[in-house]
């Protein structure tokens, strides 16, 4: 009983430590390179497409042309605004 125990807690030991092992020299290997994992890219391009869309309705609602979104269709006008 003592000695499944040991094995046990050994092969434990070497899973982890070989699992550490392998993610540090992961990490540091796309930190001393640049490489950014797929999670921060997603989480970036997020960011920049919300940065874009405040700004498009920030010009949206300062134009004046929010009243009047309703007015073209196909790219014609229907109303004159000025």
């Amino acid at each position: 009983m003592v000695l499944g125990f040991i094995l046990y807690e050994t092969a434990d030991l070497v899973y982890n430590m070989g699992l550490m092992t392998y993610n540090g020299t992961a990490y540091a290997y796309n930190w001393y390179y640049g490489i950014e994992a797929d999670e921060i890219k997603k989480e970036r391009e997020l960011e920049e497409l919300r940065l874009r869309l405040a700004i498009l309705e920030k010009q949206l609602l300062t134009n004046g042309t929010s009243e009047y979104h309703k007015g073209t269709e196909n790219g014609k006008e229907k109303h004159k605004t000025n």
